[in-house]
C-alpha cells in the first residue's frame, strides 16, 4: 500500500469509524484512491471540514462556527472559509506566568506600556485592579470584580482546556493588544475597532452569544470550544 494509500485510509476511518469496516474500506478505496491521487492536498482539506481551522493562527468567524454547530446546508464551507492572524495571540499559559509564545515581548509588558495605570508587578495585580485599569474590559458571568481586591488574575487564571473564566478574559486581553491583526472574521464582524471589546466577545464572555439568532445561546463550553479552536485564547 502507498503512502497516500495510508492517508487515504486513516482519513476515511475518521470521517466514518461507524460505517466503515476492514472490508468495507478495502471496497470503497479503489475508486476514492484514484481521486486522492490528483493531489495529496485533498487529504487535509477532507480531514478539517469538520474540525477546526487548518493552520495554526488561522480563525474562523463566530457566525461561520454557529452555522456549522446548527449543522446548515452552507456551513462546512464557511467553517473552512479561515482568515489567517498577522500575531500569535498569547496563550493563558502566557498570561498566567508572563512568558512569551516564540519570540516577542510579554503580554503583561505590552498591556502595562498601554495601560499605564497598572502600576503593580504583572505578579501582584488583582482582578479588581486590572478591570479598574483597563475599563474597556467587559463582564464576565461569575466573576465579581468589583470584590476580587484580593484575587490575583494570576491565580484566577486556570491553563486547562476547560475554564470558561479564563478563556474569555484572555480572549478579551489578547483581542484588546492584538485586534487590529486580523481578527475582524473572527469576533470581530461589525469592525468596532481593537480598543472597544466587540458585541460577539462581550455575549460570549457572559454566555448569551447565540447563532444562529434563532437558536439557544452557545453555552460556555461550546464557548471555550471555538476560543480554543480558532486560536483566539489557547491553554
Amino acid at each position: 500500500m502507498s503512502n497516500i494509500d495510508e492517508q487515504y485510509d486513516t482519513v476515511i476511518r475518521t470521517l466514518e469509524p461507524t460505517q466503515l469496516t476492514d472490508d468495507s474500506i478495502a471496497e470503497k478505496s479503489p475508486t476514492r484512491r484514484r481521486l486522492i491521487r490528483l493531489g495529496t492536498a485533498a487529504i487535509p482539506v477532507v480531514a478539517t471540514l469538520a474540525s477546526q481551522p487548518a493552520l495554526a493562527w488561522h480563525c474562523n468567524s463566530a457566525s461561520a462556527w454557529g452555522s456549522a454547530k446548527a449543522g446548515t446546508t452552507q456551513s462546512q464551507t464557511a467553517r473552512n472559509t479561515s482568515k489567517q492572524i498577522a500575531d500569535e495571540t498569547w496563550t493563558i499559559t502566557n498570561w498566567k506566568n508572563n512568558t512569551t509564545r516564540l519570540s516577542g515581548s510579554t503580554p503583561w509588558t505590552v498591556l502595562k506600556s498601554k495601560y499605564s495605570g497598572i502600576s503593580a508587578s504583572w505578579a501582584t495585580v488583582t482582578v479588581a485592579q486590572l478591570y479598574a485599569n483597563v475599563s474597556a474590559l467587559r463582564p464576565i458571568v461569575g466573576l465579581d470584580t468589583s470584590s476580587m481586591n484580593t484575587t490575583l488574575v494570576k491565580e484566577l487564571l486556570q491553563a486547562n482546556t476547560t475554564h470558561f473564566k479564563s478563556h474569555v478574559l484572555v480572549a478579551q486581553l489578547n483581542y484588546l493588544l492584538l485586534g487590529s491583526s486580523g481578527w475582524g472574521v473572527c469576533v470581530n464582524p461589525a469592525n468596532e475597532g481593537p480598543t472597544t471589546i466587540p458585541q460577539t466577545l462581550a455575549q460570549m464572555s457572559v454566555a448569551t452569544y447565540a447563532y444562529p439568532s434563532t437558536s439557544a445561546a452557545w453555552a460556555k463550553s461550546d464557548v471555550v470550544k471555538y476560543l480554543e479552536s480558532n486560536y483566539i485564547a489557547v491553554a
